[in-house]
């Protein structure tokens, strides 16, 4: 089984994709335990190029131009079949990654959506 991270929007998702364009599974990767240094600044960065990617997508869909957009966690199969998708309430539309305390929002989301996979919700 699979948890990866994606930025979900009402229609489709982007994948959160490492350094080697894989996407980010929280199986097999640990989370930063604050919003600074090297592993954070990977992750928000790759959190913000996936979030670009999922504005530009809705920019071209008028319907969908100003949905919101959240962070999820898409639960797959062994072989890719979504399983399960799980989303953070934070509209990610509203927080600057820049930002440190929007950093620190967003990376406890994480952590509650890494907990309620683990817990089996």
């Amino acid at each position: 089984m699979n948890a990866r991270l994606a930025v979900v929007g009402r229609r489709s998702s982007h994948p959160v994709e490492g350094s080697d364009r894989s996407p980010l599974d929280l199986t097999d990767t640990a989370l930063p335990t604050s919003v600074h240094g090297t592993e954070a600044r990977r992750l928000f960065r790759a959190l913000d190029d996936a979030l670009r990617e999922m504005r530009v997508r809705q920019a071209q869909a008028p319907a969908d131009a100003k949905s919101a957009l959240r962070l999820g966690l898409i639960v797959t199969a062994e072989n890719g079949t979504a399983l399960d998708v799980h989303t953070a309430s934070t509209n990610l539309r509203t927080v600057d990654l820049d930002n440190s305390d929007d950093r620190e929002t967003v990376l406890g989301e994480l952590r509650d959506l890494e907990q309620e996979f683990l817990a089996g919700g």
